[in-house]
């Protein structure tokens, strides 16, 4: 359904590639009426015309679709512009979503936007990929590999859609982790030591630990009631803060409070009016996330697709404002109920944990050292690797 179009659309002469396609499919018809009931050495022709019918479908697709848009590019426009073709061979105008898998060259930045598109970047990353000079010489070009979903409206019936993507230097940022202590007296803030860096939780978390303190001159045998991120989160450093927690508490018969990191982060916009929805990234397109209408949860916190996350928050028709690592998965994104975030308020913010900790101990939800757990809401990548790949040898 998509060669012959395609070949129409690109003016092109494949007609003796297509009436050989024909012929291995109609040679497979007499076969099909039997319901499949020959000898195996029938059966495995079948097969063979069937796969040659597609490596020949395949190959006619391929082909128009790079002679379309070879000659795609507008008189006048910047030789280096990056065009994103989207191909319709339907007899009906399509709303689409599909998957990108795209490289654009690295002087254009380490982002990409697409006008009047919304886009759900999965992954971005350095690569080089092997293009045709205007000699027709392979030369090396140092690009950016991008992963991504785009919402695509209005791609006319049998026909094409033409898309510039545009580059942005500033959408991918260094992957740092968040570590933060902090000392409250009630709800009141008495001292905070945040750093946004590459060290992992266990080089940073006690030495911002013992420095807080030292600067109240208090120790952590004054300290009455212990609140800490539960998660979600990275798994190390959900597991770091917690264990860190009980070594604090540990025998002194201490209050311990577990803050989902979720409500923790919505509470950075306390007083916002509208939506709040912390995004965490996930990996592999997922993002951990909840909801919050003017302070009261509408989303139950969970691992879910970004794509699946929007619908639900647009439904309620309020200003939306994202917060947490994953803001940069939505910054390419046009939607008319989006709002920005300051960017001081989009981290991880002890202040916040403290607040939210404080709110729970006056209503009696508490435990000890020993009933702190963490929340992953997913397995580990680890653990799922493994299922799969038990799955996979089952199955075999």
């Amino acid at each position: 359904y998509m060669a012959e179009p395609l070949n129409a659309m690109a003016g092109d002469d494949a007609e003796l590639y297509l009436h050989r396609g024909w012929q291995n499919l109609i040679s497979n018809h007499t076969h099909d009426a039997n319901g499949g009931c020959a000898p195996d050495c029938v059966c495995k022709d079948m097969e063979y015309r069937y796969r040659k019918a597609q490596d020949i479908a395949e190959i006619v697709s391929e082909d128009s679709m790079v002679k379309i848009a070879k000659n795609l590019s507008p008189a006048g426009q910047d030789k280096d512009i990056v065009q994103l073709v989207v191909y319709n061979t339907l007899p009906y105008k399509r709303d689409v979503i599909i998957p990108l898998d795209i490289e654009i060259p690295q002087e254009m930045g380490k982002g990409f936007s697409i006008d009047g598109v919304k886009l759900q970047l999965i992954q971005s990353e350095k690569s080089s990929i092997f293009i045709d000079n205007i000699w027709e010489v392979p030369t090396i070009l140092e690009s950016m590999h991008h992963r991504a979903y785009a919402e695509i409206k209005d791609v006319p019936a049998m026909g094409y859609k033409v898309l510039e993507i545009k580059g942005n230097p500033h959408k991918m940022q260094k992957k740092s982790g968040i570590a933060i202590g902090n000392v409250l007296e009630n709800d009141k803030l008495l001292s905070i030591y945040s750093a946004n860096i590459k060290n992992t939780h266990s080089e940073t978390l006690l030495p911002m630990v013992k420095s807080v303190l030292e600067t109240l001159k208090l120790t952590a045998s004054d300290i009455d009631v212990f609140a800490v991120s539960e998660g979600p989160g990275s798994f190390t450093g959900v597991r770091i803060g917690v264990a860190t927690i009980k070594g604090l508490a540990f025998g002194g018969d201490k209050k311990c409070v577990g803050v989902s990191t979720i409500e923790a982060l919505a509470k950075n916009l306390e007083g916002f009016d509208g939506v709040v929805c912390p995004i965490m990234n996930a990996r592999r397109g997922q993002v951990y996330t909840g909801a919050f209408l003017n302070g009261v949860r509408i989303l139950e916190d969970q691992c879910m697709l970004l794509c699946d996350l929007i619908p639900a928050i647009e439904k309620y028709g309020k200003p939306i404002y994202f917060v947490g690592d994953g803001y940069a998965l939505i910054e390419g994104m046009d939607n008319e109920l989006f709002r920005a975030t300051p960017e001081q308020l989009r981290y991880q913010n002890a202040y916040s944990v403290g607040k939210v900790a404080y709110e729970k101990l006056i209503r009696g939800e508490y435990t000890t050292d020993e009933g702190l757990r963490v929340e992953y809401l997913r397995k580990a990548q680890a653990e799922r690797e493994r299922e799969e790949r038990l799955e996979k040898e089952k199955n075999e």
